[in-house]
């Protein structure tokens, strides 16, 4: 590229937006694929805690059952009372909860980070193509392909997959709200897309976690939430309202 054709101050300010927003989409790349990563970590370790807790006491159960749900929703670990005796599977169990709590909060963190990077990265988006508007075309032409794909790019990121645990994760962190629609599950997942609530609302359907009220709704037996989507679920995509 011939730095000379782009002297001027909106062109040596687009180019660093470019530049800038290039560096950024391989950021949230990364932290797409971390959250991928530490959402199938928690999901193996709460089914690993699950299967550990069924074969503990009635009276130990509750207790666990609870520090693992803390976990999972907030990433808190709290120690265990070490009065009584344990079982045998308590060491075990005591392991995959603390992994199930770093991995929320691992999740938690690059939820936190994504968002910045994406509202940041949209903004750039804005800034060059409001810069664009302001430099001669001919003067765009060392640029004009990656203005384009900046633009081609933009709002069709890597979609991370999404775990149906995800989706109950989130709703039970808003106990009063009862009644969701699937963008607006989408809405609290940062980098998730609403297509792969619907692929995990699929899933929750198939394996009998679902069930289906009527023509785009849904119920979950065991924490009865109900969820609406356009169409029913293995249906073709529509729009929410």
């Amino acid at each position: 590229m011939d730095a000379k054709t782009l002297d001027g101050p909106e062109e040596q300010a687009l180019m660093q937006a470019l530049s800038d927003h290039a560096a950024l989409s391989c950021r949230i790349a990364e932290l797409q694929r971390s959250l991928t990563e530490d959402r199938a970590t928690l999901m193996r370790n709460k089914q690993l805690a699950m299967d550990l807790i069924v074969q503990l006491s009635l009276n130990e159960r509750e207790a666990y059952q609870k520090r693992v749900d803390d976990a999972e929703k907030s990433g808190a670990f709290l120690e265990h009372p070490t009065s009584g005796r344990k079982s045998i599977y308590a060491g075990t169990l005591e392991v995959r909860i603390q992994r199930i709590a770093t991995a929320r909060s691992q999740i938690l963190s690059a939820q936190s980070a994504l968002r910045d990077n994406m509202e940041r990265c949209n903004s750039l988006r804005r800034l060059a193509n409001a810069l664009a508007e302001e430099i001669e075309p001919d003067r765009l032409v060392p640029v004009r392909d990656r203005l384009q794909e900046l633009n081609s790019s933009s709002g069709s990121l890597e979609p991370t997959q999404m775990p149906y645990q995800e989706i109950i994760a989130v709703i039970r962190s808003r106990d009063g709200q009862r009644s969701w629609k699937a963008n607006e599950v989408a809405s609290q997942l940062p980098g998730v897309h609403k297509k792969q609530v619907y692929n995990a609302l699929q899933w929750g359907l198939q394996t009998g976690q679902l069930t289906r009220v009527s023509h785009g709704r849904y119920r979950h037996a065991d924490i009865g939430f109900g969820i609406e989507t356009a169409a029913d679920i293995g249906e073709p995509d529509q729009d929410d309202n």
